[in-house]
């Protein structure tokens, strides 16, 4: 009997194969007999993935540290949006800017924190990313797409000066935009499940049904513009919405969210450090108790 020591917990034989019945975390096979180098023959999901578990502390640190990259862009470029935004739309309200020119220059803006979303997405593993064809990580990557058409689409508009219905194109930005919103969070949430802190992944649950709510509304809204429900009708829903959920609500949702992403980054960049740390001894030859 042996040990090796980045899985120190599992016996191996003398040839350096597992030595108990150890299940495949994806499929359930028995791995008793196998290389911990190998991958499953049942479903080819790496052994490691199956001896370490999900734990991010066992995760690779490069694909972390990428993730927290990410985040930073995403939350720098969100910042110089709304930025932009509020001083394009000044200009725009005092007549001193065209309505393309301010729609172009926001939609330009915007690729920033899409292409931060992107980077905070990246896969960790072939083998991880295969154990299941849809996964909350390829939900993000979708929206991020169907948001970037969108946007490119009503560059197109504004640059060609086609007849468009700007008030139906924010109606869809604004369901697709809580699209993303709502399932970045619900990926963030898997990642922080994956800390076993059951405060955070509450504090996550908390958020994301606040805005699956207001993505629900922003829905439904935008259906019954398209399917030309009268304005007044669409206007008393929204003062019903709001005094039922409360004038403070939405601002309170939004103060929450970024209160929640920021100290997640930091936990995630620290994660990343004892990763790469408990990955040095390792390779160094040491062992855990």
């Amino acid at each position: 009997m042996s040990h090796d020591r980045r899985f120190p917990y599992y016996a191996l034989d003398n040839d350096g194969r597992l030595s108990s019945e150890t299940p495949c975390s994806a499929c359930g096979y028995n791995l008793r007999g196998l290389s911990p180098d190998g991958v499953c023959p049942e479903c080819g999901t790496a052994i490691k993935h199956s001896l370490l578990g999900d734990f991010l502390y066992f995760s690779d640190p490069i694909w972390l540290r990428r993730i927290v990259r990410g985040m930073d862009i995403l939350h720098i470029g969100l910042a110089g949006f709304f930025a932009v935004a509020c001083g394009t739309l000044a200009l725009l309200a005092s007549n001193h800017l065209r309505s393309s020119t301010a729609l172009g220059t926001i939609g330009l803006v915007f690729v920033v924190p899409l292409a931060g979303l992107w980077r905070a997405t990246l896969a960790e593993s072939a083998a991880v990313e295969d154990r299941r064809p849809f996964t909350l990580r390829r939900a993000v990557r979708f929206s991020i797409v169907s948001c970037g058409a969108w946007l490119l689409l009503g560059l197109l508009f504004a640059l060609g000066g086609g007849p468009v219905s700007w008030e139906g194109y924010a109606l869809i930005g604004a369901a697709l935009m809580l699209l993303l919103l709502s399932s970045y969070l619900l990926y963030l949430r898997s990642l922080a499940r994956r800390t076993y802190d059951r405060e955070l992944s509450t504090s996550f649950t908390g958020v994301i049904g606040g805005w699956g709510v207001t993505c629900v509304g922003a829905l439904v809204l935008t259906a019954c513009y398209f399917y030309q429900v009268p304005r007044s009708v669409l206007v008393r829903t929204l003062v019903g919405a709001a005094t039922c959920l409360g004038p403070f609500s939405l601002l309170m949702l939004i103060a929450m969210t970024p209160a929640l992403l920021l100290p997640f980054r930091e936990r995630l960049a620290r994660i990343a450090d004892m990763a790469a740390d408990t990955r040095r001894k390792a390779e160094a030859g040491w062992t855990p108790m």
